[in-house]
């Protein structure tokens, strides 16, 4: 992702300058295009990896999603910022 992102932003760079456009522009569209890809690549493999882990090491989970406390069925969270207010 991030050398999809590097490219891309170097052949935005050169063709806002109007630069060698011949030759960036379809290097910016390649560079856009592994930056999708490489995306959802991430995504779908995070995902997998995560639930793979929710199985073996439930422990190692709950601390990534700052699940201190011990309870019955957690509340799912996308984002999980912790105890910003301790009680």
């Amino acid at each position: 992702m991030v050398s999809g992102a590097a490219v891309a932003a170097v052949g935005a760079w050169f063709l806002t300058k109007n630069r060698q456009v011949d030759v960036f522009r379809p290097a910016m569209k390649a560079g856009a295009v592994v930056t999708l890809i490489a995306a959802i690549g991430v995504s779908i493999t995070g995902d997998l990896f995560s639930k793979i882990m929710v199985e073996q090491q439930p422990m190692k989970m709950a601390a990534a999603e700052a699940l201190y406390e011990t309870t019955d069925n957690a509340p799912f969270s996308v984002l999980t910022l912790g105890d910003v207010i301790r009680r």
